[in-house]
Parts: structure tokens; C-alpha cells; sequence
């Protein structure tokens, strides 16, 4: 990709029932969630992309935690100045094989607040929210 480019900070939210973990006969709750930004121009050719998959393997006292509170991540993702492209977010639950898919043009998301700036109330913030993931992808 041709500089100069952005870097997006894509930051994910999602509620925890919205994915499928087993049961094991040991108590434990498996499963795997991706989370993927890709970065597409006008014409459909691929620029970029970021992702990170979470492998869960949780004992019943973390499975009830993670069950009660949203599950964050953040991806960090660039995209060309400019050339118009758009964002193109992938959550996919593993197990079930469902997706969630949204995509954004980058010239829309620019002049948006940074997540932390926006007024939310203190009980709103994602107790399941680690350290910011490492984008995957090429920059």
C-alpha cells in the first residue's frame, strides 16, 4: 500500500451469549472468536487486513465471568489517504461458523471521537477488555 495511509483503531464490543461455547464433560466452556478488519478500495481489490482470533478454554469460575461482562478488542488496521476504500469488520464465532459483518467507507469514520472521549457512563466500560490486540496484517 502506497503512503501516505491512516491507521484506524477499530475497537470491537460485543455480548458474551452472542457466541457459542461448549460445555466439556470437565466443566470447562470451549470455543474461538475472529475478529478481522479488512480494507478494500472502490473497486473491490484487497489493501489491508488485521485480525486475531481468541482460542477460550474457561473454567466454570471464568466462564461465569466472562458471561458477565461484553467482550472487547481492538484492532488496529491503516488505510490510504488518498484513495477512497472502506472497512470492511468481520466477528465470526467459530463454533457456530456465524459472522457479523458491517462495512464502513473510511472517509465517514475520520472526524469520530476516539472510544475513551465519548461520554460514556463509568458502568458501560468493558470489564473483559484486555491490552489492545497486535494487528496480524501487513502494514
Amino acid at each position: 500500500m502506497k503512503s501516505p495511509y491512516r491507521t484506524f483503531h477499530v475497537d470491537y464490543v460485543a455480548l458474551p451469549r452472542d457466541f457459542s461455547l461448549v460445555a466439556q464433560n470437565d466443566g470447562q466452556h470451549t470455543g474461538a472468536i475472529e475478529f478481522s478488519t479488512y480494507v478494500f478500495d472502490l473497486s473491490g481489490n484487497l489493501l489491508n487486513v488485521a485480525n486475531k482470533q481468541l482460542s477460550l478454554n474457561l473454567t466454570p469460575e471464568n466462564y461465569k465471568l466472562f458471561m458477565s461482562r461484553p467482550v472487547r478488542l481492538q484492532l488496529e488496521v491503516s488505510a490510504p489517504v488518498k484513495q477512497e476504500s472502506f472497512l470492511r469488520l468481520i466477528l465470526h464465532d467459530i463454533p457456530s461458523n456465524h459472522y457479523g459483518v458491517v462495512e464502513i467507507p473510511t472517509g465517514e469514520v475520520g472526524h469520530l471521537p476516539p472510544l475513551e472521549a465519548q461520554n460514556t457512563p463509568a458502568s458501560d466500560a468493558a470489564p473483559n477488555a484486555g491490552p489492545p490486540a497486535k494487528p496480524t496484517g501487513k502494514q
